[in-house]
């Protein structure tokens, strides 16, 4: 019992914690909400459900005194129950009926058992703390870069069609689209077959309606992307991302959703 008590403690002291961490108190030093929240509230949980299995309820029986009546609630009605005090069974066969199935437990277990089985909740209550308090691993992007290969896959796993496009040059691009803009996906800095950068860009045929001007118009306002005009006063719209020396899979999808999003309003810009 010494040990539940402690758990009851640490449960109660984990309790205050969180009142006292609130989202509102804390601001900006945690999250809270989504795949990255803070998961106090996860560990709290787990420990609460654990402490639930650690221990069995302690039986206790009230003595009737003589001619009492049971009440409505089913325990006798003997004035104030709350002033008087739990009185144990203390006869021998009442004694033998109230502790007749903890012996039997203790017969099929034996005494040993018991602690096994406290020991082994503890064991998963370990790790059950273990895994919620440990985040997923990032996935790396290679350290030499992409492959025009690696540009395709990620982009289909982004949910965007991805097709491999060969220059005259030689040189190997990958078009995509995506809500109903194309763009394409160039490589630079490549060794080898691995590229150390890509450049996302789109073009928009508007027989040279453009100018510089309107061009540093977007420049000015946006941080991510840049605009300007081709030699037929087209507009275009570009978005650079580094990979190396390394970076994660997880920073470049992000990167990619600016790309989405200031495209639709690079669109947007040009009356597109």
């Amino acid at each position: 019992m010494r040990s539940a008590s402690r758990v009851g403690a640490h449960l109660q002291r984990l309790r205050s914690g969180l009142k006292r961490r609130s989202p509102a108190s804390v601001g900006c030093a945690g999250l809270h909400g989504g795949a990255k929240r803070s998961r106090t509230a996860d560990l709290l949980n787990a420990i609460q459900a654990l402490y639930q299995l650690s221990y069995s309820p302690e039986v206790v029986v009230r003595r009737l005194t003589e001619g009492a009546e049971p009440s409505e609630t089913g325990l006798a009605d003997q004035g104030d129950m709350s002033a008087r005090p739990m009185r144990r069974w203390r006869g021998p066969a009442d004694e033998n009926v109230a502790l007749a199935p903890l012996r039997s437990g203790l017969e099929e277990t034996g005494f040993g058992g018991l602690i096994m089985n406290r020991v082994l909740l503890l064991a998963l209550a370990a790790s059950a703390l273990a895994m919620l308090a440990t985040p997923s691993a990032a996935r790396d992007i290679p350290g030499e870069g992409m492959t025009v290969e690696d540009v395709v896959a990620w982009l289909q796993n982004a949910g965007l069609g991805a097709t491999i496009e060969t220059a005259d040059d030689g040189s190997k691009s990958v078009k995509s689209s995506t809500d109903g803009h194309m763009f394409h996906v160039y490589l630079f800095d490549c060794k080898e077959g691995h590229c150390g950068s890509l450049q996302l860009s789109a073009g928009f045929d508007t027989k040279g309606a453009f100018t510089p001007a309107k061009m540093n118009d977007w420049s000015r306002d946006k941080r991510w992307s840049r605009a300007y005009v081709d030699k037929v006063n087209d507009p275009w719209v570009e978005y650079d991302v580094d990979l190396t020396p390394g970076g994660t899979y997880e920073l470049l999808d992000d990167e990619l959703g600016i790309w989405r999003r200031e495209l639709v309003e690079f669109a947007k810009f040009i009356g597109w």
